[in-house]
């Protein structure tokens, strides 16, 4: 028997579950329905009293029609609008997840997550009665999958572990929850059927979370890998510096030659003027630290590097060495110091790259055009990021090998400083270039003399220094040899050090100290071939082999020098440059040029004397040893011999009858009028030094008696 029941039932609004503040009436559908509306059915309960009150809470529809069939012509024609508008957003939403499951073929677990959503979105797609919220879902999805479509090819490199595995098992357990719930039989009270389409459309809100999840998580890595990317790309263009490590001040090399900080509570003077201006913003940008051989240049750099470092103000630094052949050439230190600078500043690296990227090989011009582009240029762009007080330190300029580029390293730093943001200090021997170039008209940098520093001063910081090296020997120097010790060093940091080193290195014997400390206080002249002058004597060698080197000198201008030099280490007191050149009968200018090149083991005094003497009593010794100076060897008698003749040669030129012009020789000396300015005037300083009867200089017989 067939016939047709006509049912009345409330298909549940969602409303309800966003908190709507009212309820809609239920809608009065017929049995004779669709396929896709019975699938909705299918999830509807038959009707309960609950239905029944809620019937009576609202007025039912009106009807239109007594006919069944005019009902459903209603019910059609109520639902038609909504389901091709819910068809065009679905489609969109299908489409996005369709490439984004097509995106993830290198990432299985992300793929089939996808699929699995597609069939249930699929399924649920009538479950949803309230349109606005059904629209809302559906773009909410295809947003998600359009953003997450160009990043799902990334997961292929990560695999299917850590925090990506961890979404993808959330999303995929909330999709089995889904599938429950649309699994569940059609005859289920309207209720459960209301709770569960709020559940599904929680859920798949939740999927809609945890997808934009694995999108950060995504986006975050590519933002690290990109991140990742840079810096290699960066470390590369880096590299291409070729920076010599070595000369870093704390490298492994510092350890192999020895290089260390100043002793505690030594050269406090000196460290606080370093820091003093680096802390001055208005202080001049270049500090030039100046001394002669062995007096602590490198030391106290060391020291202030460390100060700098401690206090993140070390932009980069530069010790040179003759005894490594990348630390003695000068094309190597502007690229060192900007591979430095490019590791302290961001900002300098950046646009430091991007010039290698675009120039050809910067970092192997000539010293000037490597200032200008990796240093001057990213300085210049960089400068709102630097911060005030950053300091570069070039230790040890004169012990770079060519004098051509040492000229122009200065000669464009000292250009351009001023204009950067970041300050220089540059530790040298008086060398002739170098001095030339910091005395150049315009330019005034700060500057220390170690060697003028008073020697009281220097003493006492070499005593302890001396008091820290012995206090490991047993038993400790007395203080009356510490003092002794002192003494002997002068104002040569390297003699104390030295010395130290010779008496008590690593691993020696205490009876072994004891008899070396005691064999230097025997001696009155140094014994050749002790250990102890061999670091003294390697820098002598050095320096001479500098300033006597013949593919930079004729034969007879180094013959010259040899003179000159010989007679400044055989002299009995200090001669001016002008004496000098009248005794050896030589040009004043060639006196002064040769001078220029040994103030690194001579000392000629500032101003019109023009004073010149040996920098420490170690340097004669050094000279007058065979074994030692070899080939500089300055054999003291011959040369007293031939100092006697120059002197006799000058008397001989220049002493006449009444040299003064005295009106009288009846006068005392004491009552003759302005002796003392004529005597100034008419007998030069040569005669006056190989005059026997002058009363200031008896060096003549001296020589002679030598």
């Amino acid at each position: 028997m067939k016939f047709r029941i006509k049912k009345i039932f409330k298909v549940p609004s969602l409303d309800r579950i966003f908190r709507r503040p009212h309820r809609e009436p239920p809608l009065q559908l017929s049995q004779s329905v669709t396929s896709s509306e019975r699938q909705t059915d299918s999830l509807a309960a038959p009707p309960s009293t609950e239905s029944q009150n809620d019937s009576q809470s609202y007025p039912p529809p009106e009807r239109r029609s007594s006919g069944s069939d005019a009902g459903s012509v209603v019910d059609a024609s109520a639902r038609k609008p909504q389901r091709k508008h819910e068809n065009l957003a679905w489609k969109g939403m299908h489409t996005a997840l369709r490439l984004l499951a097509k995106n993830s073929d290198g990432f299985p677990p992300l793929k089939t997550a996808v699929g699995v959503l597609v069939t249930c979105l699929d399924l649920t797609q009538d479950v949803i009665g309230n349109r606005e919220e059904h629209d809302k879902l559906a773009i909410e999805l295809k947003d998600m999958a359009d953003t997450l479509i160009p990043y799902a090819q990334k997961l292929m490199e990560r695999g299917d572990g850590g925090s990506v595995a961890l979404i993808l098992k959330s999303i995929n357990e909330e999709l089995a929850e889904i599938k429950d719930k649309l699994g569940r039989g059609k005859f289920k009270r309207a209720i459960e059927a209301s709770e569960d389409q709020a559940d599904i459309v929680k859920r798949y809100r939740r999927i809609n979370s945890l997808f934009r999840r694995l999108l950060s998580d995504i986006t975050l890595r590519i933002h690290v890998e990109v991140g990742k990317l840079r810096e290699a790309t960066e470390a590369t263009l880096l590299r291409t510096l070729d920076p010599v490590h070595d000369a870093r001040y704390n490298s492994a090399y510092s350890t192999a030659v020895k290089r260390r900080g100043c002793t505690a509570s030594t050269r406090e003077q000196i460290q606080e003027d370093l820091r003093t201006w680096a802390n001055d913003s208005t202080s001049i940008k270049v500090f030039w630290l100046n001394g002669m051989a062995g007096t602590g240049k490198t030391t106290i750099l060391y020291t202030f590097c460390q100060w700098l470092e401690d206090n993140s103000r070390l932009g980069g630094n530069f010790f040179c060495s003759r005894s490594s052949g990348s630390c003695r050439s000068l094309n190597k230190i502007l690229p060192s110091l900007a591979y430095q600078l490019a590791h302290y500043s961001p900002a300098f690296r950046s646009k430091l790259c991007t010039i290698l990227e675009d120039q050809q090989s910067p970092q192997t011009l000539n010293v000037g055009s490597q200032f200008k582009w990796i240093i001057e240029t990213p300085l210049e762009k960089s400068k709102d990021a630097i911060p005030e007080g950053v300091v570069i330190v070039i230790d040890a300029l004169d012990e770079c090998g060519s004098a051509s580029e040492t000229r122009l390293f200065l000669e464009t730093l000292l250009k351009f400083a001023s204009q950067l943001p970041v300050k220089f200090i540059i530790a040298s021997r008086p060398e002739p270039i170098i001095v030339t170039k910091m005395q150049s008209p315009g330019f005034s940098p700060s500057t220390i003399h170690l060697h003028d520093i008073e020697q009281s001063l220097v003493e006492a910081d070499i005593r302890k220094y001396l008091g820290e090296a012995f206090s490991s020997m047993s038993p400790v120097p007395s203080e009356d040899i510490l003092d002794e010790l002192a003494r002997l060093s002068g104002n040569l940091f390297i003699y104390a050090a030295t010395v130290a080193r010779y008496v008590n290195p690593e691993g020696v014997k205490p009876n072994l100290s004891e008899r070396r400390l005691q064999a230097i206080l025997d001696i009155s002249s140094p014994t050749s071939g002790l250990l102890l002058y061999q670091e003294i004597d390697d820098l002598y060698t050095k320096i001479l082999d500098g300033a006597f080197n013949p593919k930079e000198y004729e034969l007879k201008e180094r013959e010259n020098a040899a003179l000159i030099l010989r007679t400044v280490v055989c002299t009995m007191e200090p001669m001016s440059t002008r004496a000098l050149s009248v005794l050896l009968a030589l040009k004043h200018e060639e006196v002064e040029n040769t001078l220029s090149r040994l103030q690194s083991v001579l000392h000629v005094q500032e101003g019109p004397t023009g004073l010149v003497s040996i920098l420490h009593a170690s340097f004669p010794d050094f000279m007058f040893d065979k074994t030692r100076s070899h080939r500089f060897y300055c054999d003291p008698g011959k040369f007293h011999s031939s100092l006697s003749g120059f002197c006799f040669d000058v008397m001989h030129k220049e002493l006449r009858f009444n040299i003064c012009g005295l009106e009288t020789s009846f006068l005392f000396d004491s009552n003759a009028p302005e002796l003392q300015q004529k005597i100034r005037t008419n007998i030069t300083d040569a005669l006056f030094y190989g005059n026997p009867d002058c009363q200031a200089a008896k060096s003549l017989a001296k020589h002679v008696r030598q």
